[in-house]
C-alpha cells in the first residue's frame, strides 16, 4: 500500500512528489540514491527471466531496511506457471523477512515469452494476478503495474482494461522527465500514477532506472 508525503508550503499541505530508484543487480552504495537523486523509495527486482528469483534480492532487501522504503517488481516469464512465480517470491524472498510487501508486475517484451493470443496472454496476467493478491501474508492486496502503451496493446489488444483501478508506472518514449506529456490513453487509464523517466543511471556504481510519482 503506497503512503504518499506531504510537504507544509504556505501553510498548505500538498502531496510531494516521490523518487523511487528499480534495482535489478546489487547495490554498492546504499546511500548514494538518496544524496544524489534524493530517492525516497527503491523498487526491487523479485522474479527474472528466465524465471527465477532474483539471487540479488533478498540482500538488497535487508540492506536497505533501515534507509528506504522498499517495494518489489516481478518480470514474469509466460512460461513458466504464476503459482509457481509468485509461490517462490513469497516463500523464498518475503517469508525470511517476515515483512509484506507491495508488488508492481513489469508488462513489456521482448524475452518474456508473451504470444500472439492475446486471450491466452489476459487469462495468465489474471492468474498471476490472482496468486499474488490472495497470499495476503506476504504481498499487499492489489498489485501494480509498469508498462507502455505499444507494449500493453502488442500482448492484450486495445480494449482491455481489466487492471484500470492499480497504480501506473508508465514508460514513455518520448521525453526523460517526471511529467505526464505526451501519454495517450490505454488500459482504461486516462492518465498515469507514475512515470519511470530515466534509464540506466550509473552513478551510484549499479545501473538503476528511476521514477516518480505523479499521484
Amino acid at each position: 500500500m503506497r503512503v504518499l508525503p506531504f510537504v507544509l508550503l504556505f501553510g498548505v499541505l500538498f502531496a510531494a512528489k516521490v523518487s523511487s530508484a528499480w534495482i535489478n543487480e546489487t547495490i554498492v552504495d546504499m546511500d548514494c540514491y538518496k544524496q544524489r537523486y534524493k530517492i525516497e523509495e527503491i523498487i526491487i527486482r523479485a522474479y527474472m527471466p528466465p524465471g527465477r528469483v532474483d539471487p540479488t534480492a533478498f540482500d538488497n532487501l535487508k540492506k536497505s531496511k533501515s534507509k528506504y522504503r522498499r517495494y518489489l517488481y516481478v518480470t514474469p516469464t509466460k512460461d513458466v506457471d504464476p503459482r509457481d512465480i509468485a509461490g517462490d517470491v513469497c516463500r523464498k524472498l518475503v517469508k525470511p523477512l517476515g515483512e509484506q510487501f507491495q508488488v508492481y508486475v513489469e508488462v513489456s517484451q521482448p524475452n518474456t515469452n508473451w504470444v500472439d493470443n492475446k486471450n491466452e496472454n489476459i487469462a495468465y496476467i489474471e492468474l498471476l494476478q490472482k496468486e499474488f493478491e490472495q497470499k495476503s501474508d506476504c504481498f499487499y492486496s492489489k498489485i501494480g503495474i509498469q508498462t507502455n502503451k505499444a507494449d500493453w496493446e502488442r500482448i492484450f489488444g486495445t480494449g482491455y482494461n481489466h487492471f484500470v483501478d492499480r497504480f501506473l508506472y508508465w514508460e514513455p518514449t518520448t521525453h526523460n522527465q517526471c511529467s505526464a506529456e505526451g501519454f495517450q490513453a490505454f488500459g482504461g487509464w486516462t492518465t498515469p500514477n507514475g512515470v519511470l523517466y530515466m534509464r540506466n543511471v550509473g552513478r551510484c556504481q549499479t545501473d538503476v532506472d528511476i521514477s516518480c510519482d505523479l499521484t
